[in-house]
């Protein structure tokens, strides 16, 4: 047990750092604006405060300041500002938590078992493809265009939270980020909860917002993307924060909150451009209210002051701002998935198309999807599936449409899942949707409840709140147990890493030889003498870094790999050298005509390292422009 406890034991410290720091930076964003502000939700303040965060991150690592020095500045913060914040937190009446405290000790005790998971070192294919490496960038040189990896570039205020813990915890770190995220999530949906409850029903207590977090927990897939080093776990914390400071601006009319909510979308856009939808549905329904001009600016002010940087260095590195995406509008370029990803390669339920190209078709998929992403899970690659309780969910919605906002609310859902077939149709994109759906089910269950005059009263909320997560629970105990021991050592992390990814322990044993057979002389660096192209293992690509070239997409992408190749060992190790290849690792799986014919060919010494064959070049080229035998 003590394998267990004792990560364990630093993961909470970490977390709880980051926790204050991140209230910190959203209670001085508050504070600053100096208004009068009654109500105003904990989780809100964390969400502001982690996409402030985030973005100085960006900045300090765009300076070269990130690393200890902006650790001491943002102590110094803490020291000089706490003290006047927390004043002002008490005066302005934050809501902090409306949980009883045995309530909060047994939420501990249940979300134990996915700070554990979260614990595990990362081996989910995007966060070792590009979120990692991202964050890897800011920590070392900076944000940049990383031309070895599939997307080289994409709005990373989310790894700029990963960088700012790198240093103090590495990799885990970003995990670390996204399980606050979604417990962030869980919170503010019990606060907004008990907003919409003292507006309902002011005189009978009704816990929605229990009952709604309890529903968003339930979701095996949120826990998963909770414990992965991927980003959409904040994306869906920012967008329910503006979602939910919107509600508050609606419904008290203060700017604050209007403000509030502008910058969470801010930060939502500046994580994935999945937050671009919010921004434009939410900055028409304010057009639509016509505020007046000066809240209009400060709204689109602060929207452009937080995100567009982002979207400004994207266009300036590629030529369009949307990359890889709308190649029609904006150019193609060397990545974009046009030249690589076909029908024949990616299954049609997750391709990119329009809706209305799509027509029919799409919306059958979509009255499906509810289905697959519980019962039929191949159709989204055996991702995490969602709550069973997803489909009394749906109709519990519908229910909640009787009241105005509900209405309001229903139709925001149904306009992102219409939005989300034109994009890639990937399960977790859903996930900005589930907050949102799992609060209008609960006010759509109570008011079924409520009419049907079966029921008095609320008597055992907390035993229908297990009842709710008991699905995300169970899945993240069966993942425990699936993963084995948790690795407290690097050897027992190299060992966890060598099981859970195809390569990684061939590649270590690789790199860990001796080098002195290769005499591809231009591929030696100063860095390392080995440069290796890595035929489908772009999951490797944060383990090991520059060392690693090849991918689908991009000038190094796979398919001009297998043309050379086919054109014969030659032809393919003229290719490598120009590349300033040294080694050629292709994964004993892989039992194409163009592999064997190159590896049984003149010009290469194979070798097996278990789950890869390495290709070395013998030199059988005498310069790399002629075709002649040494």
């Amino acid at each position: 047990m003590s394998e267990f406890v004792a990560p364990a034991g630093w993961l909470v410290v970490r977390a709880a750092t980051l926790l204050l720091l991140a209230l910190l930076a959203g209670s001085l964003g508050l504070f600053w604006w100096r208004a009068p502000i009654r109500r105003v939700a904990g989780p809100l303040i964390l969400a502001l405060g982690l996409g402030s965060l985030g973005s100085v991150a960006v900045v300090a690592s765009a300076l070269g300041t990130l690393g200890g020095g902006l650790w001491l500045l943002l102590l110094l913060c803490l020291v000089f500002s706490g003290q006047r914040v927390v004043r002002w937190a008490a005066g302005s009446q934050v809501s902090w938590s409306q949980l009883h405290p045995r309530q909060a000790v047994g939420l501990a005790v249940l979300l134990l078992p996915v700070l554990l998971l979260a614990s595990y070192p990362p081996t989910e294919f995007d966060g070792l493809t590009y979120h990692l490496p991202f964050a890897q960038s800011l920590v070392e040189r900076g944000p940049e265009f990383l031309a070895a990896v599939r997307f080289p570039v994409f709005p990373q205020l989310q790894e700029g939270l990963f960088a700012l813990l790198w240093p103090w915890v590495g990799a885990e770190g970003a995990q670390l980020t996204q399980l606050l995220a979604t417990l962030a999530t869980a919170w503010l949906l019990y606060e907004w909860g008990g907003v919409i409850a003292e507006e309902e029903t002011p005189t009978k207590p009704i816990p929605l917002g229990l009952w709604a977090a309890a529903l968003w927990l339930g979701n095996p897939l949120v826990l998963w993307i909770g414990s992965v080093a991927y980003v959409d776990a904040g994306l869906t914390l920012q967008v329910t924060a503006a979602l939910y400071a919107w509600h508050r601006w609606r419904t008290t009319g203060r700017s604050v909150f209007l403000i509030a909510s502008a910058a969470c979308l801010g930060f939502a856009a500046a994580t994935k451009y999945l937050g671009l939808f919010f921004v434009v549905v939410l900055t028409a329904a304010l057009v639509l209210r016509r505020p007046g001009v000066r809240p209009l600016a400060l709204w689109v002010g602060t929207v452009v002051a937080l995100a567009g940087g982002w979207y400004l260095w994207i266009w300036q590195q590629t030529g369009n701002p949307l990359f890889p995406f709308y190649g029609a509008w904006f150019g193609y370029s060397a990545w974009s998935p046009e030249l690589a990803v076909t029908a024949a390669s990616s299954p049609p339920a997750v391709e990119a198309g329009g809706l209305w190209s799509r027509g029919w078709e799409g919306l059958v998929f979509l009255l499906l999807t509810p289905w697959r992403a519980v019962a039929d899970r191949a159709v989204f690659h055996y991702q995490a599936p969602l709550s069973p309780w997803v489909w009394p969910m749906l109709i519990c919605c519908l229910l909640a449409a009787r009241r105005a906002w509900g209405r309001r609310a229903l139709g925001l859902l149904a306009l992102y899942a219409l939005f989300w077939l034109t994009t890639v149709r990937d399960i977790r994109f859903l996930l900005p949707l589930l907050p949102l759906a799992s609060l209008l089910a609960v006010l759509g269950a109570v008011q079924l409840r409520s009419s049907s005059g079966r029921f008095s009263g609320y008597r055992r909320p907390v035993v229908v709140a297990l009842l709710l997560i008991a699905p995300g629970w169970g899945y993240t105990l069966f993942k425990l147990s699936e993963r084995g021991p948790l690795p407290t050592s690097a050897e027992s992390r190299a060992s966890y890493l060598d099981r859970q990814l195809v390569g990684h322990r061939s590649l270590r044993l690789l790199l860990a030889q001796p080098h002195a057979g290769v005499d591809s002389e231009p591929a030696r660096t100063t860095a390392s003498p080995v440069r290796v192209y890595g035929y489908r293992l772009e999951h490797l690509r944060h383990p090991f870094g520059s060392v690693l070239v090849g991918g689908l997409l991009g000038p190094d992408r796979y398919a001009v790999l297998r043309s050379k190749a086919r054109g014969g060992d030659r032809s393919l190790v003229r290719y490598l050298r120009d590349s300033k290849v040294t080694h050629l690792l292709v994964p004993s799986t892989e039992t194409a005509a163009w592999f064997d014919r190159v590896r049984n060919g003149d010009c290469f010494v194979s070798e097996s390292l278990g789950d890869l064959w390495v290709l070395t070049p013998t030199g059988c080229l005498r310069d790399a422009s002629e075709g002649e035998e040494g």
